[in-house]
């Protein structure tokens, strides 16, 4: 091999590394550098929020359900249904902040972007250590396979969900 391929095939295998662990394909790119969703992450995002609606939804039921069965009064339904009763108002009201944000992610005129060197690192807490990226002040809490993919100080473009901060999909900007 020479050493004009050997660069072309690197930055071959960092663009798959990155496609893999992140899950995005060229068109989902494209349609990012260009600020916004492809069709392929509009339906994802689109899937999980219906997915967060419907347990909202259902959640909301339940405890109208039980208001009604409390003869309409909520201080009656909350006594009776006890700790479960709090549980679901609890799940409903996290489905619909859920919701919110899938529902905002959609609307959003463009996608968030950022550029600049990578730092890998690692947040320490009580129960768990977390991965995370963080590229020109930005941090995005990330998983194994994706932490692995990235090179701890080169330079990516990075798209992700202005509200919810996922990744959306990334490029490694080779030097030179």
């Amino acid at each position: 091999m020479n050493e004009k391929e050997k660069p072309k095939t690197e930055a071959v295998d960092a663009e798959n590394a990155l496609m893999w662990a992140i899950g995005f394909i060229q068109e989902d790119l494209n349609a990012n550098r260009d600020g916004r969703l492809s069709k392929i992450q509009r339906d994802q995002i689109a899937s999980q929020m219906f997915r967060w609606m419907g347990i909202a939804i259902l959640a909301t039921l339940v405890i109208l359900w039980s208001v009604l069965n409390a003869a309409g009064r909520i201080n009656s339904a909350i006594e009776q249904g006890g700790i479960v009763w709090s549980i679901v108002a609890s799940v409903a009201g996290f489905a619909w902040c859920m919701w919110k944000q899938f529902y905002d992610e959609i609307r959003a005129p463009e996608i968030g972007a950022v550029q600049g060197r990578v730092e890998l690192g690692f947040q320490n807490s009580k129960n768990a250590t977390a991965l995370t990226l963080t590229i020109q002040g930005m941090r995005f809490n990330i998983k194994q396979n994706v932490f692995l993919a990235f090179t701890n100080g080169d330079s990516y473009a990075i798209y992700y969900a202005p509200y919810s901060k996922t990744l959306l999909s990334a490029e490694w900007l080779r030097e030179g």
